[in-house]
């Protein structure tokens, strides 16, 4: 995972929980989708694909599993991302908090993400300080989703 990457969910934060959302209900309704109605009287009944040994009905089922596992792997992926955020937020000390706060979570919808100069002006650091801050917590969120991606490999 890179920096524009960390940053780009850091700024989408509200987005990234709702996709979240989006996401399980989605998987949750190709779970529930009634297949009783497909109703076949013999495995030799069913139609073979000019191509390969599948049927047809097998490839639609083997298509449906297929994205659903692909779904199943994108929420992994950005519940991941959220708990890495989260966590590494959680840990921070008060001033780095209220950086990072301003600096990507608490924007209003419609407002310009505000500027390091801005953020120095209100916290009283200097602008490379704040950037460096900026930096170095990216980096632990890197870290921390290394390590649940690491872990959540096997």
């Amino acid at each position: 995972m890179s920096y524009g990457e960390t940053r780009y969910y850091l700024h989408n934060w509200e987005a990234l929980k709702e996709d979240i959302q989006i996401l399980q209900s989605d998987i949750d309704s190709y779970k529930k989708m009634d297949i009783s109605s497909i109703k076949i009287s013999r495995v030799t009944d069913m139609p073979r694909s000019a191509s390969t040994e599948t049927s047809s009905l097998e490839t639609l089922v083997l298509d449906r599993l297929t994205h659903i596992m692909r779904l199943e792997n994108e929420l992994l992926y950005l519940k991941m991302m959220h708990r890495s955020i989260q966590s590494t937020i959680n840990k921070l000390n008060t001033r780095e908090a209220k950086i990072i706060h301003m600096r990507y979570l608490d924007r209003e919808t419609g407002k310009r993400q505000p500027t390091y100069e801005m953020i120095s002006r209100k916290v009283h650091l200097c602008i490379s300080y704040i950037k460096h801050i900026d930096n170095r917590i990216c980096e632990k969120i890197q870290e921390r989703f290394n390590v649940l991606f690491d872990s959540n490999r096997y």
